[in-house]
């Protein structure tokens, strides 16, 4: 087959999205599927023209997600259309695509039509939860319209029930595939590469009891609870040490925030690190207290893969991933309380938290496989 990919974003950043899209990629193109993307995300163009995968960039408007997008995108719209029907026709005639593979709402709304009038099958990615952006959305309409020509394939059933209550998308287009990793990556005994910062940082942390967060730095991923957790065990865990592993717009207040609480001593924000597998080495647990609902939780998963305990939020997809007390532990979104008590259990029940990392490993390796979700795209291409 070959696929075009669309992919004109709000903002751009390496994240769970990427990361899915990369890994699938690399896998289809093994199996004889071309890929061809053009995007206006330089985040993503880098990924590809490092890897030597056809990308050209294009600028298609304004994302219309925020609010002084909505109107833009009208604006916009005239320039950026004429150009991607163009663009469209360019590759059905010259790289003969059998699909169009849309990842953000501009190429959603603008040129799922088109494509289908030109005989491309069409699919779109949801990866994010369906929140104000879209459910208040005005172009909404075009959305729920436009999907009865496409096929929706989302990360979580959390976000194929969230498209069906509540924007009234048809269910038999939409199909969930969960993200897959390559397992061997995470359960093999090969030697860790690690920088020597890293090194040096490790070193510091052993004889400690180190409770590991990795993930954007935003308000919605609660990181202010786990600190006021950090605060309320400070005494009871006389080794904890907190590890939070990202960067965001949140950082400086979470900085604040731990030096209000008195706990800067205990907690060490790295900023964003591409290789995660040394401060996985490194945790005793993962905590993951979203304020908000998750879509899915890429980190919990390669977290699971090595073992590791898991605390995480009742919170949409991540439900799909842990069962609780035997996968992992759930516990309420924004209760410092109750994630201060889940880590304390966990430090006082060592045994059993390794019982249950180890059961979560095994059902990874089940469920959350590259294998398995390279199939699930593949066949859904093709079909």
């Amino acid at each position: 087959m070959n696929i075009l990919i669309y992919k004109f974003p709000y903002s751009s950043n390496f994240g769970g999205q990427e990361k899915n899209l990369i890994e699938l990629v690399e896998n289809l193109k093994a199996r004889g599927t071309n890929f061809y993307l053009v995007s206006s995300d330089p985040v993503l163009l880098e990924q590809f023209k490092k890897r030597n995968w056809f990308a050209k960039k294009l600028w298609a408007g304004v994302e219309p997600v925020y609010p002084a997008g909505l109107l833009l995108f009208v604006l916009t719209s005239i320039y950026a259309l004429p150009r991607l029907i163009l663009n469209l026709l360019y590759y059905k005639i010259f790289k003969k695509i059998d699909a169009l593979y849309c990842l953000s709402l501009s190429e959603k709304i603008l040129i799922t039509p088109w494509a289908r009038l030109l005989g491309i099958k069409v699919f779109w990615a949801e990866h994010t939860q369906i929140d104000r952006w879209l459910t208040r959305n005005p172009y909404r309409l075009f959305f729920w319209l436009w999907s009865y020509w496409a096929q929706l394939i989302t990360i979580s059933n959390a976000i194929k029930f969230q498209l069906i209550e509540e924007l009234g998308i048809n269910k038999n287009r939409i199909q969930t595939i969960y993200p897959g990793l390559d397992i061997e990556d995470y359960t093999s005994q090969k030697p860790l590469v690690i920088s020597v910062a890293e090194e040096k940082l490790l070193e510091q942390l052993k004889n400690k009891f180190v409770i590991g967060a990795v993930c954007r730095l935003s308000k919605e991923k609660g990181i202010n609870f786990l600190l006021q957790a950090i605060n309320l065990l400070k005494k009871n865990i006389p080794n904890i040490c907190c590890v939070i592993v990202g960067d965001g717009p949140e950082r400086k207040n979470l900085e604040f925030l731990a030096k209000t609480l008195d706990i800067s001593e205990l907690v060490i924000f790295t900023g964003f690190k591409k290789n995660l597998d040394p401060y996985y080495h490194a945790f005793d647990l993962l905590a993951m207290p979203s304020a908000q609902k998750e879509a899915f939780g890429i980190v919990v998963v390669e977290a699971m893969a090595h073992g590791l305990p898991v605390i995480a939020s009742e919170s949409g997809g991540l439900m799909e991933i842990i069962t609780d007390k035997q996968t992992g532990y759930l516990i309420p979104a924004t209760n410092s309380e109750e994630l201060a008590r889940a880590i304390n259990y966990i430090y006082q029940n060592p045994e059993e938290a390794n019982q249950i990392g180890l059961a979560a490993q095994e059902m990874i390796i089940k469920r959350f496989t590259k294998e398995k979700m390279v199939e699930e795209f593949d066949q859904a291409f093709k079909n």
